[in-house]
């Protein structure tokens, strides 16, 4: 099941106008330190901590039925039932259109495979401006997806991709010419682009 504190679960359900924030994870411990004990210390921020296949499936069908939040934070160190589960998650989180923040951090990334789930998601959610992954290793078939995903959409104003051992090649080439192909005949919206910490070197640049 999805553990959910029930103030969150009550506002996720009822579109709560205050609600601006998701976050998920895999890792309630870590996230009860960081927040000093007090998850519900912060009004505008809903944490949910999926469990399992029908945990995942739940998390996902109540975020994309949500249409108040605007951003949504996914840490998670590992996935049980691995990328089945997450391909659950994001079948439901595609749905949302009204999230225009989405960021992914400090986990491994499963070959890129959420980027293929949520292919859908990038094309067809007409708000999301923002996208970040954050020290989460790629590895060539990440970068590959992540290029794939960003060739459906033209509305993302911020990218950033940050130590995530990026490396100069083929994969980054790919990269790049998805974000090239992605803005001719549009207006171009991208007016940050963040690399860092990566090892794509003076050639990459």
């Amino acid at each position: 099941m999805t553990e959910i504190t029930a103030p969150s679960l009550r506002r996720l359900m009822e579109n709560d106008p205050t609600l601006d924030e998701v976050r998920v994870s895999s890792n309630y411990f870590f996230d009860v330190a960081n927040e000093g004990g007090f998850l519900n210390s912060v009004p505008s921020i809903a944490y949910v901590f999926p469990r399992g296949a029908m945990g995942w499936k739940m998390a996902g069908e109540i975020i994309g039925n949500n249409n108040s939040i605007c951003a949504l934070a996914i840490r998670v160190a590992e996935i049980d039932g691995g990328m089945k589960n997450l391909e659950a998650f994001f079948n439901g989180v595609n749905r949302n259109n009204s999230i225009d923040r989405i960021s992914f951090s400090g986990w491994d990334m499963g070959g890129g495979a959420p980027f293929l789930f949520m292919a859908s998601l990038l094309e067809n959610n007409s708000n999301l401006t923002v996208l970040t992954v954050k020290g989460s290793p790629l590895g060539n078939d990440g970068v590959r997806l992540l290029a794939s995903a960003l060739s459906s959409t033209h509305r993302l104003e911020s990218i950033s991709i940050n130590s995530c051992s990026i490396e100069n090649g083929e994969p980054f080439e790919e990269l790049v010419a998805a974000l090239n192909i992605n803005r001719v005949g549009h207006d171009p919206t991208l007016n940050c682009l963040d690399l860092c910490w990566n090892n794509i070197g003076r050639n990459g640049c």
